[in-house]
């Protein structure tokens, strides 16, 4: 007969300490203080009543269902798992602890280790989830091979997501040297710095889904096929260029960048605002770019035509071009700079830009 207690999910109440089967140390320390806590409010053979009577009992996100059945094999009958593990309540709070991670992440309250660590427990909570919801038995290597790549695709998501918000939150205190009453929408900001972190934690996370997998005994963790074919792409893949774009080309509408594979000189940033109006009169924005301590910086010539929208777009490579030569070793910041288009809002709905997506010229 099997032991009830080698079953993923699976509460365990001992006199050596309580646990649920399969969960990752940090969970069952979470859950026996919880029992701790409970048992000051109400006898422990109370509680172990109350739970054997009910449904579920949710603890610390933690969801314990125990069927009752005389017979184990109804008892590890399963239905199958869903088609997504973020399409219920428990999902959809585990991907916002996800991008919260993330978050913490990028504002250097976490490290690397911490990520990883909660990517592990995110698996293994996943996996008593679905268990305890009797949707898979826990050791079914399709279903685990499920959570884990599920479990890739919304950490590496929220990557490039919080690296792209923690590129824009900079450029919007940069955007604030110019006043209140400017406008907080005619900007674009690009900072390699965060191209870099966000490329570092993607193949971190590539890295602890192979950890992951080998833990379990899965096969190998197909990574790119995930992202090949995942839904989470109408802000950008899952690398930082491409949700750069969409922030600025499609949503802000200042500024594209042709090719979202090219990697930026590593002390590199610029800044371009559309409205910087001294004067009433005359149509000017504002060019900034930094290579390391020095800043360069350009009054961008717009001009409305009668013939065409060429006055009301430029290339922000030429418009430094004469700085930039000067000085051989600045060649490669001249040309991934020359990648950028900065452009007025008009331009963007009348051109149509902001309603492209990857690469555009």
């Amino acid at each position: 007969m099997v032991n009830l207690k080698d079953v993923i999910g699976t509460i365990v109440f001992s006199p050596n300490g309580n646990y649920i089967v399969g969960a990752s140390d940090k969970q069952n320390a979470e859950f026996r203080q919880k029992c701790q806590n409970t048992r000051s409010m109400i006898d422990m053979d109370l509680l172990k009543e109350k739970i054997r009577n009910r449904d579920s009992v949710e603890i610390k996100g933690l969801t314990s269902r125990v069927l009752a059945s005389e017979n184990y094999n109804d008892i590890q009958k399963v239905t199958e798992m869903p088609k997504s593990i973020f399409g219920d309540t428990f999902g959809y709070q585990m991907q916002k602890d996800i991008a919260d991670c993330m978050r913490q992440y990028y504002a250097g309250e976490i490290s690397d280790d911490d990520v990883k660590n909660f990517f592990n427990e995110c698996c293994s909570s996943m996996r008593v989830y679905h268990s305890q919801m009797r949707h898979t038995t826990g050791m079914n290597e399709e279903d685990n091979t499920q959570i884990v790549s599920e479990i890739y695709e919304m950490f590496a998501k929220e990557n490039q997501r919080a690296a792209r918000n923690a590129n824009y939150e900079e450029g919007l205190e940069i955007n604030k040297q110019y006043g209140s009453d400017k406008r907080q929408d005619d900007w674009c900001y690009y900072n390699a710095e965060y191209y870099y972190q966000c490329e570092n934690v993607h193949d971190l996370l590539r890295g602890t889904a192979a950890d992951m997998a080998e833990e379990w005994e899965l096969p190998a963790i197909d990574t790119d096929e995930i992202e090949r074919n995942s839904k989470y792409t109408l802000d950008g893949g899952f690398d930082f260029n491409s949700g750069w774009n969409f922030t600025y080309r499609n949503q802000m509408s200042r500024s594209s960048m042709d090719d979202e594979s090219a990697a930026p000189p590593k002390d590199f940033k610029f800044f371009y605002k559309e409205g910087m109006y001294p004067d009433p009169s005359i149509d000017k924005g504002l060019l900034r770019a930094w290579i390391g301590n020095r800043e360069y910086t350009r009054k961008v010539p717009f001009e409305i035509s009668r013939t065409g929208l060429k006055g009301q777009i430029f290339n922000a490579g030429d418009l430094l071009k004469d700085d930039f030569s000067k000085l051989e070793s600045y060649h490669e910041y001249s040309k991934f700079l020359s990648n950028f288009s900065i452009f007025t809002r008009w331009y963007s709905f009348e051109s149509g830009i902001n309603n492209r997506f990857g690469n555009s010229e």
